[in-house]
């Protein structure tokens, strides 16, 4: 007896994917992570667009980290995935400001940037504690799927 036989229309547990695929959108994700800080710390060096240099690397860094998001965006969940570009993105940010002395540190920024890594962390896992992915589970959409869980002509469902 499975789980399907007691609950009709719950999915089975899924196996965690350890898939090439899976790397490589992983991968992605932290590439863009690292164009966007590299755009932004470029982007504070073109003051205001001033000078043409900082300001190419800027458009180009943001341009490119957006083309990895999306490729992120194919293999992973977009609320796991925008809330590692934005959190990790913020705290690589924060903690090389450190580094190069741009920023000063205290005992409650060392708190904050731990808590949202540990922010980061734990959300895949949340997905994991409930049996894998839920409904809307984007990576199991077919041709013509949505990928939300209904297909592109399927009316929206009212809660």
């Amino acid at each position: 007896m499975t789980i399907t036989d007691i609950a009709p229309g719950a999915r089975p547990e899924k196996k965690r994917d350890h898939t090439p695929r899976t790397l490589m959108t992983w991968l992605a994700l932290l590439a863009a992570i690292a164009c966007d800080v590299a755009a932004t710390y470029a982007l504070a060096a073109s003051h205001g667009f001033r000078n043409p240099l900082p300001t190419m690397l800027a458009v180009v860094g943001f341009l490119l980290a957006t083309y990895l998001f999306a490729v992120a965006l194919t293999g992973l969940s977009p609320s796991i995935s925008y809330a590692a570009f934005g959190a990790l993105g913020t705290a690589a940010v924060a903690v090389i400001g450190i580094l190069i002395g741009a920023e000063t540190t205290n005992w409650i920024k060392i708190g904050s940037l731990t808590l949202i890594i540990i922010g980061v962390v734990m959300l895949p896992l949340a997905d994991r504690q409930h049996g894998g992915r839920q409904h809307g589970d984007h990576r199991e959409a077919s041709h013509g799927e949505t990928g939300l869980g209904r297909s592109a002509g399927d009316p929206v469902p009212h809660s």
